[in-house]
């Protein structure tokens, strides 16, 4: 639907391994490649040289032989990590295209990843992403590309309709979709043209080709869903988005898409012949040639269309929702600047109006008078703020450890392979001599089960656990120390501090004193990270499914060695972080005298100035306090 119906994406060089490619909104066309790193590369060099057939080594070893086969510049690519380059077309963007991701491109082998940026209009505001498979030989990437799906929007998931839903695609599903996250899912019947070719001829028509070819595949998708129902069962999110999916399938051919819209000159060989294979099926029927209309009906894009519109609806409906739920914070925040800001010049147009210059001295040693008295009380209130942090650390321990213990289980999944056999089948008979010792071979197939562990659910449990945990702990921490739950805290002890019976006592000034005194001060923060990346050791040593009960055992024990250090080095840094934002509290509170007190001096030289000028200086601030009431009433 993009680049005016131009084929811009080449084939991959490999099926279901070409790199992750993303479309976005530029201003210029433009193409930029993504090498991989040192570490990438080396890993995948490992992996070729490993024994075994399985899928993701057979991909690592054609990855290496290719870079040799094509004389690829290997280091030069490495130390240059990207290149970017402006096109003027859709040809040059394909050209360029061609040489870095396509079958044949000499740089194809090394290019981890490509970036596409088109002045489209239908591309502002969205990002189309296409994922490597599920042989990816960078076990790093496959998580990635699992983490980047389940922040999408909506997922297309595309298989050719002559092999529709087939063990692969089912396995690329359960490996590369996340458990969870995934907002919209849609099944697409890809080379639909393909499936009516090998089905017509057992028709009469294209409207009959065609209804019965969808019924087919809607019926072979629904029971291939069904065979997989336990693989899916400790996924009930993911469950259920591939059984609505299961029941909108869309159908679609990019090729009939490009025959109903492209004049005849326009048409490339691969489109000639279609167009003369689908001539000698409608000689079959005793019908005429295809029309466009014909052709626009195979290629079936509407429904493509309206999916992509629904999402895009779906995506204004989250946005709208994710603001009503921010806008009442902000208010709150917004409120509470005003009203800080409204008391501040209240108060200091009560001064204005009531006191003269000669008064100013006696009303400083007034306020400073209060100030130790203000400190010692609010240096107390943090210090009861210390202690519940104490305590809260341990009690967020547990709930670490707690979480540790839940994505401690990892599932043992059930595979299928299909095995063909074959038998040797005596053709004699008794009573022809001749027959003797003459024999046939038949094949039949069998399916037969096998226990597994994906490498991406183990990934996928690490990290899910760690995103649990850095949640849960900014979640916690941010509810008991945040900077304005402390300043509002301390704000509401100085009610009980202030001394009302004081000679000179000034309420309105005092506390405006002390909030902004608050507001100024820096307050301690919280950040929690790792030093190491918690997985890169499972996918230097494991990739894909891993079958032999020896390997699955030291996955397991790798699994839970890598929940506790990452359990650990967060309580380690819960309890470093804790004595170190209780430090900072005690500094703080020892500041609160001194900072008062400089607050206390400027804010009686403020008022000296504005005294020898009374009237300049009310009209200024009720212009303020007017501003600030406009606000409020907004």
């Amino acid at each position: 639907m993009l680049f005016d119906g131009q084929a811009v994406l080449p084939k991959a060089a490999t099926p279901k391994t070409a790199n992750l490619t993303k479309i976005s909104y530029g201003e210029q066309p433009a193409l930029k490649v993504h090498y991989y790193d040192a570490a990438a590369w080396s890993e995948i060099a490992d992996r070729a040289e490993m024994a075994g057939d399985d899928p993701g080594v057979r991909v690592a070893r054609e990855i290496v032989e290719n870079a040799k086969l094509r004389e690829t510049p290997v280091a030069q690519c490495l130390a240059k990590e990207e290149d970017y380059w402006i096109v003027s077309s859709a040809a040059e963007l394909q050209e360029r295209m061609n040489d870095y991701v396509g079958e044949n491109g000499r740089f194809t082998p090394l290019v981890a990843a490509t970036e596409i940026c088109w002045p489209d209009p239908r591309l502002e505001g969205v990002e189309i992403v296409d994922t490597p498979g599920m042989n990816d030989p960078v076990g790093s990437r496959v998580q990635k590309t699992r983490e980047y799906l389940a922040h999408c929007d909506v997922v297309f998931f595309l298989s050719r309709s002559s092999q529709f839903l087939d063990k692969s695609d089912l396995d690329l599903f359960t490996l590369q979709l996340p458990n969870k996250g995934v907002k919209r899912l849609w099944l697409v019947a890809t080379q639909f043209d393909s499936a009516i070719l090998d089905d017509g001829y057992d028709r009469d028509s294209l409207a009959a080709t065609i209804a019965n070819v969808k019924n087919r595949l809607q019926r072979h998708a629904s029971q291939a869903i069904a065979a997989r129902k336990n693989v899916f069962e400790d996924r009930p999110e993911l469950k259920e988005r591939l059984q609505e999916a299961g029941k909108q399938i869309i159908f679609m051919s990019s090729h009939a898409e490009a025959l109903a819209h492209r004049p005849e000159s326009e048409w490339d060989k691969e489109l000639r012949h279609l167009a003369e294979q689908f001539a000698d099926l409608c000689a079959e029927w005793r019908s005429a040639n295809l029309t466009p209309e014909d052709w626009a009906q195979i290629a079936n894009f509407e429904p493509l269309r309206q999916a992509l519109a629904q999402s895009r609806a779906e995506k204004e409906a989250i946005l709208d929702e994710q603001r009503c739920q921010l806008e009442p914070e902000l208010a709150a925040n917004r409120k509470r600047w005003q009203e800080d800001a409204s008391d501040a010049i209240k108060a200091r147009i009560h001064r204005l109006e009531h006191d003269e210059i000669e008064d100013l001295s006696q009303r400083e040693a007034a306020l400073k008078g209060q100030v130790a008295r203000i400190a010692a009380g609010l240096e107390a209130q943090l210090s009861t703020v210390q202690l519940k942090a104490r305590k809260h650390a341990e009690k967020l321990q547990e709930e670490l450890r707690e979480a540790a213990a839940e994505h401690g289980k990892i599932e043992v999944r059930t595979g299928y392979d299909t095995e063909r056999r074959k038998v040797r089948v005596s053709d004699s008979k008794w009573w022809n001599p001749f027959s003797w010792g003459r024999h046939h071979h038949e094949y039949y197939e069998t399916t037969v089960s096998y226990r597994y562990i994906a490498t991406t659910d183990v990934v996928e449990s690490i990290l899910g656990y760690l995103r649990t945990a850095e949640s849960h702990l900014a979640k916690e921490i941010g509810r008991l120390v945040t900077p304005e739950e402390i300043s509002a805290g301390l704000r509401r002890t100085l009610v009980d501090l202030v001394d009302t019976g004081a000679q000179q006592y000034d309420p309105m000034t005092l506390r405006a004193l002390v909030t902004s005194t608050l507001g100024t001060m820096s307050w301690p923060q919280w950040n929690f990270t790792l030093s190491k990346d918690p997985t890169a050791e499972i996918e230097r040593r494991f990739s894909g499914e891993v079958r032999e009960d020896d390997l699955m055992s030291a996955l397991r024990k790798l699994h839970d060695k890598t929940l506790r250090e990452i359990n650990e080095q967060f309580a380690n840094e819960l309890s470093h972080q804790t004595e170190e934002f209780i430090r900072s509290l005690h500094a703080i509170g020892g500041q609160i005298g001194g900072k008062l007190t400089e607050s206390i001096e400027a804010e009686i030289t403020r008022l000296r100035q504005d005294l020898s000028d009374r009237e300049a200086a009310l009209a200024k601030y009720r212009e303020l306090l007017g501003g600030i009431a406009v606000l409020e009433a907004a």
